[in-house]
């Protein structure tokens, strides 16, 4: 029996909200870390938007500090097909507060840079204590889960 479309993003869209379990640990400079952890669940894309949005790299660095910020490099691929963009973060999907970025409209094609401070979600959805994991989740503006993965608060 093979899953439909529907079946698969709901799926991923589930997996999305588990509580975060590990990262793909990466450089200041935007490379994955020698030797450092990796996290195969982490920044794949939903199968809705597969071909039309990438994560050209994922969030670094990784873990990052609090009082820091960290980049996730995305790209847009087909005019029009996206339609806005919400990011949320938590520790437990309980805890999801309010959206940290929110735009509206489509998206332009092309590669854009997102930047999240831990200090936007660290103290509201959490204590933002040393080893903290929060997981970063990408929808687009009609709910649909893009993409996520999980940062590290050191």
């Amino acid at each position: 029996m093979q899953c439909s479309e529907d079946e698969e993003q709901r799926d991923f869209e589930q997996m999305a909200l588990r509580p975060p379990s590990g990262i793909a640990a990466m450089s200041a400079n935007g490379t994955p870390v020698e030797d450092g952890e990796s996290d195969p669940d982490d920044w794949r894309i939903a199968p809705e938007f597969l071909g039309i949005f990438i994560i050209e790299t994922a969030a670094f660095p990784n873990p990052v500090s609090f009082n820091s910020s960290f980049e996730i490099l995305i790209s847009i691929n087909s005019f029009q097909a996206v339609n806005g963009l919400r990011i949320f973060a938590f520790q437990q999907p309980s805890q999801m507060g309010a959206a940290l970025i929110q735009e509206t409209g489509p998206l332009n094609i092309g590669v854009r840079s997102i930047r999240l401070s831990p200090q936007q979600f660290a103290s509201s959805t959490g204590t933002g204590n040393v080893g903290d994991l929060y997981r970063i989740i990408i929808y687009d503006g009609r709910g649909d889960v893009i993409s996520y993965g999980d940062v590290q608060i050191e």
